[in-house]
């Protein structure tokens, strides 16, 4: 028999049972499979791909199921970035090229979340006559989203200030305003005083 590993994934030897995994891999319906990628989400897929950790993109197929799983990941990351103030409407296909770092980065957090969760349920503590395991990787995961959610925080607010200075560049400029734009931005941007905070 072939050796498996060298096997054409759709096409594989006769017999040949994949191996098992340690959680259930979930399935997507085959009537959800007809959707098709936009040339743009294919692009930010391969993008994600390329930065994120190959164990964190376990627990689903190769394939459309972990193309539509790093899609939903990144529609959180979008969603952050439209929800905070001042609001926006971007989509994958209008998001500026100039922030697919920033989506890619916040979709990193979501990753990290995601596997925080599922090893949650199968990490565990034993101890028997002296002898102890303990596989708590819930603990350090949580220890690295800390670090990149402070991160994630930081970039999303300095480019949610650019957008407020886009968005309100003419009024700002107005005499009118001037004198009180210091203010005006620190409500803005949530802060007690107006200041950019450089990564």
């Amino acid at each position: 028999m072939p050796d498996p590993r060298s096997a054409n994934p759709n096409n594989p030897p006769l017999g040949y049972q994949p191996p098992e995994t340690a959680y259930p891999v979930p399935t997507v319906p085959v009537e959800v499979q007809q959707r098709s990628f936009t040339a743009q989400e294919l692009a930010l897929i391969q993008d994600i791909m390329a930065v994120t950790p190959r164990g964190f993109l376990e627990g689903c197929n190769p394939g459309f199921d972990q193309k539509i799983r790093i899609l939903g990941i990144a529609a959180l990351a979008l969603n952050d970035i439209n929800n905070m103030p001042p609001a926006t409407g971007y989509n994958f296909q209008t998001l500026p090229q100039g922030q697919r770092a920033l989506l890619i980065f916040g979709t990193q957090l979501y990753l990290l979340l995601f596997e925080q969760m599922r090893f949650s349920l199968i990490d565990l503590s034993y101890s028997d006559g002296g002898l102890s395991l303990n596989f708590d990787r819930v603990s350090k995961i949580g220890q690295a989203f800390d670090k990149i959610k402070a991160q994630w925080d930081l970039m999303l607010g300095n480019f949610k200030k650019a957008v407020l200075f886009q968005q309100g560049a003419a009024a700002l400029t107005t005499p009118r305003y001037q004198s009180s734009m210091s203010r005006f931005l620190s409500m803005g941007s949530g802060g007690s005083a107006f200041m950019w905070q450089v990564p």
